[in-house]
């Protein structure tokens, strides 16, 4: 019982370390971009890995839809409001 506990308990911990190793990646990289103006191609491909945009629903009267971001070496944080998100010139057209 003991080596099997011992060997779960590696496993974890190899586990967290490899995911303290993908935040502190993550976090150097957003680190470079703490006063960006303007979501370039570049900064796009560097921080985000994919966006999933869902089917759009009625809710409330409204036509609403889901946006998920998956950051590169983090996986997607929280939930993504499009209602609160700033619409760009191109989407008010």
């Amino acid at each position: 019982d003991l080596r099997e506990q011992t060997d779960f308990l590696e496993r974890q911990l190899a586990e967290q370390e490899e995911e303290r190793v993908n935040v502190n990646s993550f976090l150097a990289r957003v680190r470079k971009y703490t006063n960006v103006t303007e979501l370039t191609p570049h900064l796009l491909h560097e921080l985000v890995e994919r966006i999933e945009v869902h089917a759009p629903e009625m809710k409330d009267g409204k036509r609403q839809q889901d946006i998920t971001v998956h950051y590169r070496f983090v996986g997607a944080i929280g939930k993504l409001d499009p209602a609160k998100c700033v619409r760009s010139k191109s989407l008010n057209a």
